[in-house]
């Protein structure tokens, strides 16, 4: 028996997934790496998936189990770190699955350079309509080149084509263990703030000394509405208001502020952007109800401000004509353009 503490910790949190946790699992028993501890935290699931994780761990002596009450995603994770003993610690889903020799590589690459993280990507050959971005591989080092990293995360400029430049997750990330333990790093609630995997990676960064981002498409996301990513409050746009306060907090210290708020915005205005095409879609509301909802979207206090003050001219056609329209209150013709989108 190997009473060394492993190179690797891996947290999955467990709801609802006893489809999934099994190919799950196969593919973290099957990796080439195999230094490492995985511990199952059991968010109160009611099917059969916390059973599943004690059969798994009486198999493996690496393998713990934490049952818990139900308490949402950031929580788990923030359970699993409690016990975790690795060297790096990774956080998959338990609906997800990686190939064989992710951590394998991920480990090698980060010990390389001594990282404190190491990203790679996501693998999206499941879902062939799905664009995934490939962030530039390589090693960045101190404040200015972490800031970059973070202005990234947090959103693209408005010239750019996708409202991201790096697709950010926990899930697809190797993070040294002692930068979280010394700095006391957690989670936030998913059920509190959207987001919280941003969140998550400003908070590490800012106490980071370097990081490693590699260009290989080793992690599978797969689509679960019963996940514990999924289950979140209804009330989105407070959790929406609050995230963006938050984030706001995070940034007041970084060396260009104006660049930082204006990565925010765009990613507010993506949100905006993402309510409205919800109304266009949406078959249960008729025309009347559709323009309502718009005008509720289009009124608030916050998209009038930052419709007026984004440089939202300099973005893509596509995205000009919708903030136009919307900044003009143009209802019926956004309703109108929408229904043409959807027939062509």
């Amino acid at each position: 028996m190997n009473h060394n503490p492993p190179k690797l910790s891996i947290v999955v949190p467990v709801y609802k997934v006893e489809r999934f946790l099994p190919r799950c699992m196969d593919s973290l028993l099957r990796q080439t790496f195999q230094d490492f501890e995985i511990i199952l935290v059991d968010d109160e699931s009611p099917d059969d998936s916390a059973q599943m994780c004690d059969r798994y761990a009486a198999l493996d002596e690496r393998i713990k189990v934490i049952h818990k009450k139900n308490a949402g995603l950031g929580m788990a994770r923030n359970s699993g770190m409690e016990i975790a003993q690795g060297e790096y610690i990774a956080f998959p889903d338990s609906d997800d699955y990686l190939e064989p020799e992710t951590y394998e590589v991920a480990y090698r690459a980060a010990k390389e350079v001594e990282a404190d993280a190491l990203y790679y990507e996501f693998n999206t050959s499941d879902y062939p309509g799905f664009h995934s971005i490939v962030y530039p591989s390589g090693v960045y080092a101190g404040k200015e080149a972490l800031e970059k990293v973070m202005l990234d995360m947090i959103g693209s400029e408005p010239e750019w084509d996708s409202d991201v430049k790096f697709q950010l997750s926990a899930c697809k990330v190797i993070y040294k263990l002692d930068v979280i333990k010394k700095n006391r790093l957690q989670f936030v609630s998913e059920r509190e703030l959207i987001s919280e995997d941003l969140v998550w990676n400003l908070d590490f960064l800012k106490h980071a000394a370097c990081i490693r981002t590699i260009p290989n498409r080793f992690y599978h996301y797969c689509l679960n509405e019963a996940s514990l990513s999924h289950t979140v409050s209804s009330d989105r746009s407070q959790r929406i208001k609050d995230f963006y306060r938050y984030v706001e907090k995070r940034i007041s210290d970084f060396t260009d502020k104006e660049a930082f708020k204006q990565r925010l915005v765009r990613t507010r205005l993506f949100q905006v952007r993402s309510e409205i095409e919800s109304v266009i879609s949406d078959t249960d509301k008729d025309f009347q109800a559709k323009r309502q909802a718009l005008k509720a979207i289009v009124s608030n206090s916050e998209t009038v401000r930052m419709l007026k003050e984004y440089p939202w001219q300099r973005m893509r056609l596509r995205y000009r004509v919708l903030y136009f329209l919307a900044r003009w209150k143009a209802y019926a013709l956004i309703l109108w353009l929408g229904a043409l989108k959807k027939r062509s």
